[in-house]
């Protein structure tokens, strides 16, 4: 008996020195843990940045958006106050009308046409033709 208990003394030695040698090649997931948890509370910072840089832009589009649609109005303004300065400057829009008239009718530079052979020319408020 004294042979059996000094056998399973030497087995439980035994085992217990092959559990301290896998226990030291066991891989320690504390520093693993560790370098993740740095990784997550440097992503953290970076998401936290990238929303406020969108906040920002978001707010810079909207005041853009505004100030383009001022100047939209601003030009269509001053686009309107021109055509009207132009308007008075010429004497406003000129209209033409032609009716019944079977002739061939040629508008050359300078404003006159050639009706027939015959030029008419049309100046303030004066009318020539001439051959």
């Amino acid at each position: 008996m004294l042979r059996d208990e000094v056998g399973l003394e030497r087995g439980l030695a035994k085992l217990k020195s092959e559990v301290a040698e896998a226990r030291q090649q066991a891989p320690s997931f504390k520093a693993e843990l560790e370098g993740l948890r740095a990784e997550v509370a440097t992503q953290e910072k970076t998401i936290s940045r990238l929303r406020a840089e969108q906040s920002q832009l978001g707010f810079g589009l909207r005041q853009t958006d505004k100030r383009m649609t001022l100047t939209t109005f601003e030009l269509t303004a001053v686009g309107g106050a021109t055509r009207e300065a132009l308007e008075r400057r010429t004497g406003g829009n000129q209209h033409v009308t032609v009716k019944h008239i079977h002739q061939q009718v040629n508008v050359t530079e300078g404003g006159q046409a050639v009706v027939a052979g015959d030029t008419v020319t049309r100046g303030q408020g004066e009318r020539r033709r001439g051959g």
